[in-house]
C-alpha cells in the first residue's frame, strides 16, 4: 500500500533533519504503524442472533391481525369460496 500524506513545511523540515542525523524515518513510521491496534475479528453470529430475534418479535402479526384473518377465512367459507 502506498500512502501519501500532506506535510506542513515544519513537518517536512523535521523529517529532513531526522534523515540527515541518521534516523531511518521510514522504519520509525513503520514502527508507529505496527503499534496501532489490529482489527478484532467480528463474531457475526453473536451480533446477528439478537438482531434476528428482535426482527422476529417486531414482524410477528398482532392478535388483531390474526383475528381479522380468521374472520376473513370464516366469511370466505360461508360464501363458498
Amino acid at each position: 500500500m502506498i500512502l501519501t500524506i500532506e506535510l506542513t513545511p515544519d513537518e517536512e523540515e523535521r523529517l529532513q533533519v531526522a534523515a540527515t542525523r541518521g534516523i531511518d524515518v521510514e522504519a520509525l513510521i513503520r514502527g508507529v504503524i505496527r503499534a496501532l491496534p489490529k482489527q478484532e475479528p467480528v463474531d457475526y453470529e453473536a451480533v446477528l442472533k439478537p438482531l434476528f430475534a428482535e426482527w422476529a418479535v417486531d414482524s410477528s402479526p398482532s392478535t388483531e391481525l390474526v383475528q381479522e384473518f380468521a374472520d376473513w377465512e370464516t366469511l370466505k367459507n360461508s360464501m363458498g369460496m
